[in-house]
């Protein structure tokens, strides 16, 4: 709980700002291929949504842990 604490922390004036907003009502996946970790998130009316696994409009495989 306390890692989902922090990253709220971390998101929150952003989405605030509006730099979500391109993920509204679109998926985008993020891999991070060396660590096996992958990431699905969105924006809709209830704010930023995070799961391991949904078809995406979009994907990154470039991120390195």
């Amino acid at each position: 709980m306390l890692k989902l604490t922090r990253l709220a922390l971390r998101v929150g004036e952003p989405l605030a700002d509006g730099d979500f907003d391109l993920l509204q009502g679109r998926w985008r996946r993020l891999d991070a291929s060396d660590l096996g970790l992958a990431w699905c998130i969105a924006l809709d009316r209830s704010g930023l949504r995070i799961v391991r696994e949904t078809p995406a409009d979009v994907i990154t495989r470039t991120i390195r842990g």
